[in-house]
C-alpha cells in the first residue's frame, strides 16, 4: 500500500512515517523547507529609511 504524509519532516509525521513503514507501506510526503524561507525571508527589503 501506499501513503501520502503531509508535514513528513514535522513533530508527528516522522513518526507517523516511521510506523507506516514498519507496517509495510511505501511512504509519500510532502515537507516545507523550512530554511529555504528563513533565507527569503531576510533577503526581502524592509520599509523605513535605509
Amino acid at each position: 500500500m501506499k501513503a501520502l504524509v503531509t508535514g513528513l519532516h514535522g513533530f508527528t509525521g516522522r513518526y507517523l512515517e516511521q510506523e507506516l513503514v514498519k507496517n509495510g507501506y511505501e511512504v509519500y510526503g510532502l515537507t516545507v523547507e523550512r530554511e529555504r524561507e528563513r533565507e527569503r525571508e531576510r533577503e526581502r527589503p524592509r520599509g523605513g529609511p535605509v
